[in-house]
């Protein structure tokens, strides 16, 4: 019996560690979006709740949408910061022509 409650006990901590982690990465991506507009849910589904399934769920939800605005971003700052370097490029060739 004590075997078992030290085996959900330690599965219980391992997903509150999980959890832990998750929150953290999605408020770093989600720092990194700021734009200075308000959250919708200002960090309404980031703690932990119980069962923590359903709460691992939620997170692992949260963490792909935010993942996505995430990659979304970099590729628009990326097109971005490359555009200018391509229209040099292309005056290089122009000239060379």
């Amino acid at each position: 019996m004590q075997n078992q409650v030290r085996l959900v006990a330690a599965e219980k901590k391992g997903m509150v560690e999980e959890a832990q982690k998750m929150i953290t990465t999605i408020r770093q991506m989600e720092a990194s979006l700021d734009d200075g507009k308000p959250r919708r849910d200002a960090d309404g589904d980031l703690k932990i709740t119980y069962p923590l399934t359903r709460c691992l769920q939620v997170l692992k939800e949260k963490h792909i949408q935010v993942s996505r605005l995430h990659r979304e971003r970099y590729e628009q700052v990326k097109s971005t910061c490359h555009a200018p370097f391509e229209h040099e490029a292309d005056k290089v060739e122009a000239d060379k022509s």
